[in-house]
């Protein structure tokens, strides 16, 4: 998902002063200290050099709107490392989501009770679908990932040194519970030690919720201890959410499809078939797009690990396009009389033109009804290496051509040679090579080795 930061809309510091943006968007109830008020107010002022900032707190910067992510204890300068640019989404689907709350009514809360703290939603900015009232202190959250924020001013009374109060957010899959605070490496508790007092800082409840999932209800809950009474509480608080229904709104459709771009929106790019690559092309409309690979290793075997290998026989999938590499190397006492067939056919159903030493007039020879093909002319020795290339297509014979160069000689003698043009007569497609040294004594050397690839399905 590609976000783009926003320029919003400012208040002049004419607005602020006549606090006419806050009282028209967040009605007060009557207890709501001025210090609540005013840090709602300042949710959505231009940033102060002059001011310390929250966990959450909203600015606006340079006409973006940023949330805080790293608390500004000391004044100063705009840090961009403390600040997280809201964005423009794609789609509105994607659009960000801000729901500021205050207090419905006055909280007066018995001892030894935990009540959720009964917030009104005032809803800023973005999808209204995303956090949503539920009554009762309950807020439902959808199709994000949200940050939570309570700030609270409490009077307690008590008989002790020890009064204390904890205000933390709670989370279900239910509307009806049951409800658990969460975890704390996603939250943070709000704690209220003193004795009979009104407090004039305001301590932070935070939390982290992802509802990509399915829906989560949240709601925050102040608990005091035994031998406390809270007589007041007044809170302020807001719940944002980043802009994460990306994933819930993709355009995906089918296991291992993945996600691409046309320049505009996102776009999906379909899962291609077993064995391709992903590729870039500039041609393409999401400037990807999957081929099939040009060369993919089948099998590599090794020959002569067993003493006196005469024969050996190589499965592999079918394929249109067939590549093997075989380096040979004579192991008897005798020279190598190396042949291949296919899909362990002895017959006579191979046909044939084969050049020696390159010599077109007369070292040709036509070979037809033959029941193997040879892997090396008469004269070489030792050892080979051969290329063999197959084009195998389905409901017709097979082609072939082998060429082998000898391996043995000087730098002053040119290497012994074979070509091999040829077919199998028979339409199934290859999926077993065959190679047997049929000298008076067989064996391959250990060294010797076969490599198959694939270029095409």
């Amino acid at each position: 998902m590609s976000l783009t930061p926003v320029p919003i809309p400012t208040m002049t510091e004419e607005d602020a002063e006549r606090g006419a943006f806050v009282h028209a968007a967040f009605p007060s109830s009557k207890k709501t200290s001025h210090e609540s008020l005013s840090r709602l107010q300042n949710a959505f002022n231009l940033f102060s050099e002059s001011l310390e900032y929250g966990m959450g707190d909203i600015v606006v910067n340079a006409g973006i709107r940023y949330s805080n992510v790293n608390p500004v204890l000391v004044a100063g300068i705009f840090n961009p490392v403390d600040w997280e640019a809201f964005a423009s989404p794609t789609t509105p689907l994607e659009a960000e989501s801000i729901a500021v709350l205050k207090l419905s009514l006055d909280q007066d809360i018995d001892a030894l009770n935990s009540d959720p703290i009964e917030y009104d939603q005032v809803f800023v900015d973005g999808d209204d679908s995303k956090i949503v009232n539920e009554n009762n202190g309950i807020i439902r959250l959808h199709n994000g990932e949200f940050f939570l924020k309570s700030t609270n001013s409490i009077t307690m009374d008590g008989t002790g040194s020890g009064n204390s109060a904890i205000v933390e957010w709670e989370s279900s899959n239910n509307l009806g519970g049951p409800f658990n605070p969460i975890p704390v490496t996603q939250a943070s508790q709000a704690l209220l030690n003193t004795g009979r007092t009104e407090f004039s800082t305001q301590p932070e409840a935070s939390g982290f919720i992802d509802a990509q999932a399915a829906d989560v209800f949240v709601r925050a809950v102040l608990t005091p201890s035994a031998d406390c009474t809270i007589l007041h509480d007044t809170s302020a608080g807001n719940i944002q959410s980043h802009g994460t229904s990306a994933v819930a709104n993709t355009p995906l459709t089918t296991l291992g499809d993945i996600l691409g771009h046309d320049g505009i929106v996102e776009q999906r790019e379909p899962i291609g078939t077993d064995n391709q690559e992903l590729v870039v092309d500039d041609v393409a409309p999401n400037k990807i797009r999957w081929k099939d690979k040009d060369y993919e290793l089948l099998q590599d075997v090794t020959l002569g690990v067993v003493a006196n290998q005469d024969e050996f026989d190589i499965t592999f999938p079918a394929a249109t396009d067939i590549h093997i590499k075989m380096m040979l190397h004579q192991g008897g006492a005798t020279n190598m009389n190396a042949e291949f067939n296919f899909n362990d056919d002895f017959g006579n159903n191979y046909a044939f033109r084969r050049t020696e030493n390159m010599d077109y007039n007369g070292g040709t020879s036509d070979e037809v009804n033959a029941d193997r093909v040879p892997l090396e002319p008469g004269t070489i020795s030792v050892n080979a290496n051969v290329y063999l290339d197959i084009i195998d297509q389905v409901g017709e014979e097979t082609t072939f051509l082998a060429i082998t160069n000898s391996v043995d000689g000087s730098v002053g003698v040119p290497p012994e040679t074979q070509v091999i043009q040829g077919h199998w007569h028979n339409a199934a497609q290859v999926t077993k090579l065959n190679i047997r040294d049929t000298s008076s004594t067989p064996e391959f050397a250990a060294n010797s080795r076969v490599l198959i690839y694939r270029g095409s399905k």
